[in-house]
């Protein structure tokens, strides 16, 4: 165990699996706050980071290496209203002679709810003597990126007002959510290396393949759309 938080465990003399964890808290409670934005009408965010990875090495001779890991991780967000200090309806003042801009009452726009967890894993074998080396394997990443919204909270309305003279009226029905998926980000790589008394010679190839796809989603029913569904 090392001072960066990694568990190395030697199996034997040729086996040895290493690991690393890391869990991340933080939370804004004003976010996007400003001189334009009131307590009330800024949202509350958290991020929930964890970071992992585990290696495994196998020394099968003094030239033969064979490597294998996964880092998986997943950071996902809130944005939400804190409904204990919501004052009604939002406002949002332009500002003219008599009065400065301002957004007060509550947030506008709707809250989100992010996932995007990960994996990526890679494989590798190396052989190496005196005078060439060469390594070839595989990266792959896989994930998605998942948003759910919702304007629940707000009612997805909102008043637009010039001295405090209203002037227009936002109404707003959300998608309620969609995902992307990375399916598969793929590397396939070779590389060798050849050292003749003071020349050495290198070359590689790789192969990158992407996958990606977006989920078919449904527009739900909404307090301003009620028979919505496609």
């Amino acid at each position: 165990y090392d001072n960066n938080g990694r568990l190395t465990w030697a199996i034997s003399d040729k086996h040895k699996v290493s690991g690393w964890f890391a869990y991340q808290y933080k939370v804004d409670p004003h976010w996007l706050i400003g001189s334009t934005v009131s307590p009330e009408a800024a949202r509350v965010t958290e991020w929930n980071t964890v970071l992992s990875t585990v290696k495994w090495t196998y020394t099968a001779t003094n030239r033969l290496l064979f490597e294998a890991g996964i880092a998986a991780g997943e950071s996902p967000d809130t944005i939400k209203v804190d409904l204990d200090r919501v004052g009604g309806i939002a406002i949002q003042e332009q500002g003219g002679s008599i009065a400065r801009p301002l957004t007060y009452r509550a947030p506008t726009g709707f809250d989100f709810d992010d996932r995007l967890p990960s994996q990526s894993y890679n494989v590798s074998t190396s052989y190496v003597t005196g005078s060439h080396s060469v390594k070839f394997g595989f990266e792959l990443q896989t994930g998605y990126f998942q948003r759910g919204d919702n304007n629940d909270s707000t009612g997805g309305i909102w008043y637009r007002t010039r001295d405090y003279v209203p002037n227009l009226v936002t109404i707003q029905a959300p998608l309620s959510g969609w995902r992307d998926n990375l399916n598969q980000n793929l590397g396939i790589f070779v590389q060798d290396r050849w050292t003749v008394d003071r020349l050495t010679l290198g070359g590689g190839l790789r192969l990158d393949m992407l996958n990606e796809s977006t989920e078919a989603f449904t527009a739900t029913p909404h307090r301003w759309l009620p028979n919505r569904s496609n």
